[in-house]
Formats: C-alpha cells, sequence, structure tokens
C-alpha cells in the first residue's frame, strides 16, 4: 500500500523497484515501533499485509524475481 502512496507522491522518474525498496523500509519501521510499543498483533498484521501484497504484487505484475 504504501508503494502506491509513494509512487503516486513522488512519479518524478525513480525506477519502479526503488519505490517498493522505500515503502519495504517503511513497513520495517513500523514493524519495529509496533514491537518496541510491545503490540504485536499490529505488528503481525502489518508483516502478514506486506507478505499478501508482494504476493500479489508478483503475480499481477509478472515481476521477475532472477
Amino acid at each position: 500500500m504504501s508503494a502506491l502512496l509513494i509512487s503516486s507522491l513522488f512519479s518524478i522518474g525513480i525506477q519502479p523497484l526503488s519505490l517498493y525498496v522505500i515503502a519495504a523500509l517503511i513497513n520495517l519501521l513500523f514493524i519495529r515501533f509496533f514491537y518496541r510499543s510491545m503490540l504485536e498483533q499490529p505488528a503481525r498484521g502489518v508483516i502478514l499485509i506486506t507478505f499478501v501484497a508482494s504476493l500479489l504484487l508478483i503475480f499481477t505484475e509478472k515481476l521477475s524475481l532472477a
């Protein structure tokens, strides 16, 4: 989700893969914040949503993993 937001805000010719890396870093920051605040359920939710979104992205966009 954050990749879509970032790509819509900063569509200035940045390569698409770098947007996904930025989105992953944002998700890691959220996970770190939730675990440090003893909020395990929201952290697991972020991990699950990130995993499902990445699978959908791989299958719908036909991204190459090689």
